[in-house]
């Protein structure tokens, strides 16, 4: 399979510097030589030999150089057309061991596409001959199936001689931008590995869909990859294999090298081999149907505790209004039991002053009693002022007794004190009002 050049025009190929500022063109594009030795010969294990025997030669320092094959091929990058020259002219080592120098077979060409309505209907051989003159070898028309059948599109792939491609090919009197073309990863449809076609397969037949030995046309397992062992089958394109094959394209591409090289380059990237990033791939897959679960049951779980959780207010709502009433009826009751105890506290007062007014009349009519006039009356004697005055017998019907006042007092001017009343002691006042 033929190499491709860089997206970028030129990609990391491309001049150093412009030509009007390097005359001597030691900056110019990059051309890549090829050096084996003669006759399957082996190269010698000591670099500083090969690296002597290239400068010597070259005159100088080359742009840079690669180990192809576990070191049985070297890879020279040259810029200085001279060199390239000099160094296609180089046959020995300074050790003797015979080489030999030619250009790349793969490295020193580029493709590109280029879309052109116009040369739809022209034929390749054609549209060739007219392009020749700017490096193009061969062209390319991409087709497509429409009812069985084959038709032109307007995209071409043009292939330069070159280890750059134009940013523009001129197409009459129109002048086209051309882009970068990423061949499709090579899958062999026999064993449905990746790298070979099925004209060069080593390994047995596999099926399409499930991926084991080839058992007919039609399969009604399981689908299987052969590359990732995920389940879909080794043609799909959201395979995570295919994905890696057409990145380690894109760097081979891009930086104008190898693929054993692009392969190294994208798995340092990535970090890992092919088989390591399909089985990260699967074990990703996995921890996401994990997480999906896990977040199913949790989603049920906090639907379950939301239940609770409201079962739980509704019966604190209940609570609250039973404790609610509860307080109400401990307010009516000690406004009941407040209002009788003032009640009872009442009648007690009222009794203290009845018997306080009871123990003051008492006390009022012991002194009056004790009178002198009072005693001199009782026996029956008048008083000295009122000695002329004839003696009268005392009316001996007592006068009528006066009823007690609603103040709880007795009129003292008409009380009969012909006749002694008990006396009320402090104690009696006391033991009445036990």
């Amino acid at each position: 399979m033929a190499a491709a050049s860089s997206g970028d025009p030129g990609g990391s190929v491309k001049r150093r510097l412009p030509e009007f500022m390097d005359p001597t063109n030691q900056f110019g594009e990059l051309t890549f030589l090829q050096m084996t030795g003669k006759d399957g010969a082996q190269l010698p294990i000591n670099p500083y030999i090969i690296g002597k025997s290239v400068e010597a030669c070259a005159g100088g320092e080359i742009e840079d150089a690669r180990t192809e094959a576990n070191g049985t091929k070297y890879t020279l990058h040259v810029r200085n057309p001279t060199q390239v020259a000099k160094l296609l002219k180089l046959t020995k080592l300074i050790d003797g061991t015979e080489v030999e120098v030619v250009p790349h077979p793969k490295l020193n060409i580029s493709r590109c596409i280029l879309s052109s309505s116009e040369l739809i209907r022209m034929e390749e051989k054609d549209i060739l001959a007219e392009m020749s003159s700017e490096k193009v070898i061969r062209v390319q028309r991409i087709t497509k199936n429409e009812g069985g059948k084959k038709v032109n599109t307007p995209a071409l792939i043009l292939t330069f001689c070159t280890t750059t491609y134009p940013e523009t090919m001129k197409v009459g009197l129109r002048r086209l931008p051309t882009r970068p073309y990423f061949p499709n990863p090579m899958l062999c449809y026999g064993c449905f590995s990746y790298g070979h076609t099925r004209i060069r397969c080593p390994g047995p037949q596999r099926c399409v869909n499930c991926s084991n030995n080839f058992h007919g046309d039609e399969c009604s397992e399981a689908s299987l990859c052969w590359n990732c062992k995920g389940d879909h089958r080794p043609t799909s394109r959201q395979c995570p294999v295919y994905k890696k094959e057409v990145d380690v394209i894109k760097i081979k591409v891009r930086e104008n090298i190898s693929f054993p090289e692009a392969r190294k380059r994208a798995e340092l990237q990535t970090g890992g081999s092919y088989a390591q990033v399909a089985a990260q791939q699967n074990a990703l897959e996995k921890k996401l149907l994990d997480l999906e679960a896990a977040m199913v049951k949790k989603d049920q779980e906090i639907a379950r505790l939301q239940e609770e959780s409201k079962r739980k207010d509704e019966k604190n709502e209940q609570m609250m209004s039973f404790i609610n009433q509860v307080k109400q009826q401990n307010v009516h009751q000690h406004q009941h039991r407040s209002n009788e105890q003032s009640a009872s506290q009442e009648k007690p007062r009222h009794r203290e002053q009845k018997i306080a007014t009871i123990a003051t009349t008492g006390s009022i009519t012991r002194s009056r009693n004790n009178s002198p006039a009072i005693q001199e009356t009782k026996r029956g004697r008048l008083p000295k002022s009122d000695s002329n005055k004839p003696v009268t017998s005392p009316n001996t019907s007592p006068p009528p007794k006066t009823k007690k006042a609603t103040t709880g007092t007795f009129d003292l001017t008409e009380m009969d004190y012909s006749e002694e009343e008990p006396e009320v002691s402090e104690t009696t006042s006391k033991q009445r009002f036990r």
